[in-house]
């Protein structure tokens, strides 16, 4: 997801554009990329000398540049949002509403889970087991909230993205979730400022978190190609289609498949169990090892009883 983050600021900003020919190619070098390359070597340096809020500070650096430059200053500071009544909702079923139903509802398990483990990963909320603790909960979270969204004729309700930023700062609970909602709820008040940030500042951003994302491909086992094609798959397909539930799916699918066809999941497991007590026979334990440390710790346990016992 790192790449897509990454291609998706380059594009912002106009560094890579579209090509008849090579389908991408290097735009014309421009003031605006030259900011947000400046912007992103800063955020660069503040980061290594471990600088709070390294990241905020090179986007409103960014962003004053470029209304200097441009003489572009927002046009006010200060705006009191207008609360309409709610559009009008009715209940309805059709039959005809079940794919479209299906397809958001895929899209949506895919695009959430993605961006759930990613962060999750970031992190190092991940447990040992390779679950995320709490995912159901931001699943369940999301899915009820798109329904609520859906009656209040606003478009699903998803896991951001962004949310790499508050990790890249420090965040690692969900208290950094409730922060960036309340300062998201006071940002209504600030709109013509915040509306009006260049992408100058916002490329670089993309770029600096997708950098800090693409350091978790250093966990994936590149020399076992049932984990790596599908991985490869998965990091390529999401900025190639510009959707990271796609990359989801067709690494998911191809996981399923080398792994069915592998044999893998009928392969009975034959690894040797120690069952070891102490002298006083207090204190029992059982073990998977392999036969090397079952003997190591046979020579370890003297004349203590000891067991072996193929599982």
């Amino acid at each position: 997801m790192g790449f897509l983050l990454t291609l998706i600021g380059l594009v912002n900003v106009g560094f890579v554009v579209p090509d008849s020919y090579s389908l991408l190619k290097m735009g014309a070098m421009s003031t605006e990329i030259l900011i947000a390359f400046f912007a992103l070597a800063l955020m660069g340096i503040l980061v290594f000398h471990q600088i709070k809020g390294g990241v905020l500070i090179g986007i409103v650096v960014a962003a004053v540049i470029t209304w200097g430059v441009y003489d572009s200053w927002p046009s006010g500071f200060i705006h009191i949002p207008k609360f309409e009544k709610f559009p009008a909702t009715s209940l309805c079923f059709s039959l005809r509403l079940i794919s479209a139903v299906f397809g958001f509802m895929v899209v949506g398990i895919f695009d959430v889970s993605g961006v759930i483990i990613g962060v999750s990963k970031l992190a190092g909320l991940v447990n040992a087991e390779g679950t995320v603790e709490g995912g159901n909960v931001a699943l369940a979270a999301t899915g009820v909230s798109t329904v609520v969204a859906g009656f209040l004729g606003s478009s699903p309700v998803i896991v951001a993205a962004e949310c790499f930023s508050g990790v890249t700062q420090g965040g690692r609970t969900g208290l950094t979730a409730v922060i960036s909602g309340l300062w998201f709820l006071l940002s209504l008040f600030f709109a013509p400022v915040l509306s009006h940030i260049p992408a100058t500042a916002t490329s670089s951003v993309l770029v600096f978190v997708g950098a800090k994302m693409t350091e978790l491909v250093m966990e994936i086992d590149w020399t076992a190609i049932q984990e790596a094609l599908p991985s490869f798959l998965t990091i390529c397909i999401m900025p190639f289609t510009f959707s990271v539930a796609d990359g989801v799916l067709i690494g998911s699918l191809y996981y399923i498949i080398i792994f069915a066809f592998s044999g893998t999941c009928c392969r009975a497991t034959n690894k040797p169990k120690i069952l070891a007590a102490s002298g006083q026979g207090l204190e029992e334990s059982l073990l998977e090892v392999d036969p090397e440390l079952a003997q190591a710790r046979y020579h370890q346990l003297g004349d203590n009883s000891i067991s072996v016992e193929a599982g």
